[in-house]
């Protein structure tokens, strides 16, 4: 199952935060205790059962967090408890002040401390902004 397979969507989000290693970031995204904000979700399976016992829940990496993912966004795409503004992300990538999160990732996921040391490429996001920003 995809996260694109719908309407209607499967409850992709949803199943992250029950299962306890994913929470909700101050600026709405999933985060992930190593994986910080680069988290994705990109497929399930479901089983009828559970094949094994879940783990314990991960504490929030947010908890105790100075935030600095509240003021990363230049254009103020994302923010605390409001939707994530796409028109002002994608018109600001178009720019060219918005080479650097075209070609390095996003600069609200970069901020996230729980995410820097995260196996995450400066080439994998520019490949993924390139060819999915429309």
């Amino acid at each position: 199952m995809f996260p694109s397979d719908g309407p209607p969507y499967p409850p992709f989000i949803d199943w992250a935060l029950r299962s306890g290693r994913f929470h909700r970031s101050p600026v709405q995204l999933l985060v992930h205790p190593q994986m910080g904000l680069w988290a994705s979700l990109r497929g399930a399976i479901l089983f009828d059962a559970l094949p094994c016992a879940p783990l314990p829940a991960a504490p929030s990496p947010c908890a105790g967090c100075p935030a600095p993912c509240l003021t990363a966004c230049p254009v103020g795409a994302l923010r605390e408890g409001a939707p994530y503004d796409v028109p002002a992300c994608h018109d600001f990538l178009n720019e060219p002040e918005g080479i650097d999160c075209l070609s390095r990732g996003c600069a609200v996921r970069r901020a996230c401390p729980a995410g820097r040391s995260y196996g995450r490429l400066d080439e994998q996001s520019a490949w993924h902004m390139r060819h999915f920003h429309k």
